[in-house]
């Protein structure tokens, strides 16, 4: 491997999931997740967005009833690859995921 996928500290795993990504100039894009791990996440998005740039992803979750949730969590676009059908990005949390603050992708992660 090399380049930026030697940088991961965490396992990533695959888990397909709805976001809503924010950039930082306010535009908010619906995407979906590829992979995540506790420092990051792997999204495909209809809209190209540059390395460096600042973030929130919203994750569309359930709860443990089943009933609609969202946790969001700041990051940074680390890479970006424009592609005909979509856009990958990798997007690194500035905060690895913790259970005080997103309960529930911690337990999603754990998990998987």
């Amino acid at each position: 491997m090399s380049g930026w996928a030697e940088k991961r500290i965490y396992q990533r795993v695959s888990f397909l999931c709805r976001v809503d990504l924010t950039a930082d100039d306010g535009a908010t894009i619906e995407a979906s997740t590829v992979d995540i791990s506790l420092g990051g996440a792997g999204v495909v998005s209809s809209r190209f967005v540059a390395e460096g740039r600042a973030v929130t992803l919203a994750f569309h979750l359930r709860d443990r009833a089943g009933a609609p949730a969202v946790e969001r969590i700041d990051g940074a676009v680390a890479h970006a690859r424009a592609d005909v059908d979509g856009h990958t990005l990798g997007i690194e949390f500035l905060a690895p995921i913790q259970k005080a603050s997103n309960p529930l992708l911690t337990r999603i992660v754990e998990r998987l």
